[in-house]
């Protein structure tokens, strides 16, 4: 038998690194799968570190929100109305922006600032026009639960 020869040699393949909006999309999925398996600690780890890594991302918005909405759902509303209010201002042109905005009214509200709650609650109509009917009603809903 004789030794390995340079025409027996196989030559590997490299592949090229992925791009920056393949590595987004990535972490975005396996960030948005953390919360739909109700992990809420790694989902808010997850959209952390999206957030950092891609900022000016198109997914940005949404990933804002989920990180917002993961403090909300376990009653940390100090948090998520912080949370809510950085999507809001940050990602004012993102598709969960007048989401955001009910929201963070919802927050208040649940911290007794019913003022400042009744403000984010209007707003989203005069800021938002085109949102979901299904925003719009629930923020006209809230408004009439927070007596403003």
């Amino acid at each position: 038998m004789r030794g390995p020869q340079a025409s027996d040699q196989v030559e590997v393949a490299t592949l090229p690194p992925a791009s920056a909006d393949s590595q987004a999309q990535s972490a975005y999925s396996q960030a948005y799968g953390r919360l739909i398996a109700e992990d809420l600690d790694g989902a808010e780890a997850a959209f952390s570190g999206f957030l950092k890594r891609f900022p000016s991302h198109e997914l940005a918005g949404n990933a804002q929100y989920w990180l917002a909405e993961s403090h909300f759902v376990r009653g940390q509303f100090a948090s998520a109305a912080r949370e809510f209010l950085t999507g809001y201002r940050t990602y004012a042109s993102s598709p969960k922006a007048p989401e955001s905005l009910l929201k963070l009214g919802l927050s208040l509200t649940a911290l007794g600032r019913k003022d400042e709650a009744c403000s984010s609650l209007r707003e989203v109509a005069e800021r938002f026009p085109q949102a979901p009917s299904a925003v719009h009603e629930r923020a006209a809903s809230e408004q009439i639960n927070a007596g403003c």
